[in-house]
């Protein structure tokens, strides 16, 4: 599951690397390059929002150091994803997930009525 949740963010990535937008969870690859760069105070963690917003820019980082790895290696690109740059793969494309499911679970708890 993981190589086929891989294979589609790459999609997304270079869709995005295209000029073209994404949408739903994948609308934050739209800013990655800037989310990349930016810094999240660690006062965040306080709030599911904040969560969120450190956990995009955290997805957001390695998916642009990922891309660029593979945008600079001469090699096939099998070769880049099994091998080479198997690990940076399995990172980027677990922070994405951790994301995903973040803001998922966020979006449940702001549509439900919860009583007392």
């Amino acid at each position: 599951m993981t190589q086929q949740s891989s294979r589609y963010l790459f999609k997304q990535i270079q869709k995005v690397k295209k000029g073209k937008t994404t949408k739903g969870l994948f609308e934050y690859l739209n800013d990655m390059n800037a989310l990349a760069t930016t810094a999240v105070p660690a006062t965040d963690y306080s709030s599911l929002d904040g969560l969120s917003q450190i956990l995009k820019v955290r997805a957001a980082f390695h998916c642009h150091q990922t891309s660029t790895l593979f945008e600079n290696s001469k090699a096939g690109s099998k070769s880049k994803e099994n091998e080479l740059f198997a690990t940076d793969v399995q990172k980027m494309t677990k922070y994405h997930l951790n994301y995903m499911m973040v803001l998922m679970a966020r979006d449940q708890i702001q549509k439900a009525t919860f009583k007392d």
